[in-house]
């Protein structure tokens, strides 16, 4: 009998010292939150990445938090970034912060935890801090979902040596599209080589060997008054848009966008100044090194192609390679329609980059923090300064006017537009792509080839909210749990 009480006394002291160590572990845990590092996933470049982790560092130090650590993660680019997203979400293993493209901020908010009934950090603040396209894009139904580090434009980079010799009336290419294509006509050499050019006056018309095809396009097609999509986000409609030209015609316009944009590579046309030869489709340099060779006077780039193209020009001499100088590089407005006056009455498309919050992170409310921290007026300088893309501060955009490199881009950046689509941006380019070199070998019409990929993008697009309602909770029950949820893991 003794040693039976010996040995349920031994049992029960055992079971209750285990008890109290699980306790006291589970405690420690509560304590201490910290032991895995807040996780940033982001495409982009290198300097973009050193500067989220710098920003992590001086946060960590700010917040004095003991154990407070951030993993930047960058991958190579934004389609591998969003097929991460969407399969860790699946298993609750996300990121906690995500920096990527406004497009997929925009039609990804149920993945989000939104910023709300937050005085200090209002919507109403919000617009009056950043540029129109990324209020546009990260404000949806007066709901903040993240923060914007940059709004990177399209525009016209030319050869100062070109349009010195070559343009008589001006030594800067016009700033509508009827001078854009009487000028490419000018700066346009052709000769009786393979190619059909010595010098072309603009690379444009084709989507194989020149960079941003489908930007240009979609930005055309902006300034013609085409509309992309329903306002629900249910239906694309660019291919049904109709209007008057400036002729009083009625016609698609849509169709008409197409056309003019192909017409560059027409030979029935005065400003035909491209080809299939003017540049290697299958390099990553395609058009810029054309450019850079003094083989094109006019090529269409962001502000982040700047450093590409000077780095072209630099590996052309270093292989002693015809090349222009450096101190020719120059950059002007993407062109307008005809009438076009004053900047507050252009229509461009603002490429924005942002940061946002998963709703899976267990540290929402720190890495709200986070966010507000990094798009100080001090921090958002450092970062244009060392990536040299466009600043969405209004407060920023007046000092980079000065710099003559930054300016035609900081003032495009101001009256920059959104345009959210509501499929993935890179699966639409490249439905157009295929299309314009179709239009390119003869292989059909424009309206034709145009209502096939608006019957294709709109079987797409049923079909994956059909299968995003199934997989995701809806947008409004995701704002409803963030505002209920307690502040993070603090």
């Amino acid at each position: 009998m003794k040693k039976i009480l010996i040995l349920l006394l031994t049992f029960t002291l055992s079971f209750t010292l285990s008890g109290c160590k699980r306790r006291e572990f589970q405690s420690q845990e509560q304590y201490n939150p910290y032991g895995n590092p807040i996780q940033i996933w982001m495409s982009g470049n290198d300097e973009e990445k050193k500067f989220l982790d710098a920003m992590a560092r001086e946060f960590s130090t700010q917040e004095g938090i003991q154990g407070l650590k951030f993993k930047v993660i960058k991958f190579s680019s934004p389609e591998e970034l969003h097929e991460n997203i969407a399969e860790k979400m699946a298993e609750e293993n996300g990121p906690d912060i995500i920096y990527t493209d406004g497009d997929w901020i925009a039609n990804n908010t149920n993945k989000l935890f939104p910023r709300l009934d937050d005085p200090s950090f209002s919507p109403n603040a919000y617009r009056s801090t950043f540029v129109r396209a990324a209020n546009e894009t990260l404000i949806q139904d007066d709901i903040i979902y993240g923060v914007p580090l940059a709004v990177d434009t399209l525009a016209v980079y030319y050869n100062t040596e070109h349009t010195l010799d070559r343009l008589t009336d001006r030594n800067v290419p016009g700033k509508t599209w009827e001078e854009f294509q009487s000028d490419a006509d000018k700066l346009t050499r052709t000769d009786n080589s393979f190619e059909r050019f010595s010098v072309a006056g603009a690379a444009l018309g084709r989507s194989d060997n020149i960079h941003h095809s489908f930007d240009i396009l979609e930005n055309i097609m902006l300034q013609q008054d085409v509309v992309f999509a329903s306002k629900d986000q249910a239906e694309f409609q660019f291919h049904t848009t109709t209007g008057l030209n400036q002729k009083g015609q009625q016609l698609n316009l849509g169709e008409d966008s197409v056309s003019y944009y192909v017409s560059f590579t027409d030979p029935k046309y005065k400003h035909n100044s491209w080809g299939e030869f003017m540049a290697n489709g299958t390099t990553q340099a395609k058009n810029f090194d054309t450019f850079a060779a003094g083989r094109a006077s006019m090529v269409f780039g962001y502000a982040r192609d700047w450093d590409t193209i000077e780095k072209i020009i630099e590996t052309r001499k270093t292989g002693r390679l015809f090349h222009i100088d450096e101190n020719s590089l120059r950059v002007t407005y993407f062109p307008q329609k005809f009438g076009s006056s004053g900047l507050s009455s252009r229509k461009l498309l603002g490429e924005v980059s942002g940061l946002v919050i998963s709703k899976d992170s267990t540290y929402q409310e720190l890495a709200w923090r986070y966010l507000k921290f990094v798009i100080s007026k001090e921090n958002l300088q450092v970062f244009h300064d060392e990536t040299g893309l466009p600043s969405p501060r209004v407060d920023l955009i007046g000092e980079h006017q000065a710099d003559p490199k930054d300016q035609i881009f900081a003032l495009q950046a101001k009256f920059a537009r959104s345009n959210i689509l509501p499929l993935a941006k890179s699966y639409i380019a490249e439905e157009f792509e295929r299309m314009v070199l179709d239009l390119n070998q003869g292989k059909g019409a424009p309206g034709d080839l145009l209502n096939k990929i608006g019957d294709k993008l709109n079987l797409k697009l049923r079909e994956s909210k059909r299968i995003a309602k199934e997989v995701y909770r809806k947008p409004e029950d995701s704002i409803e749990q963030a505002g209920q949820r307690p502040e993070g893991a603090q």
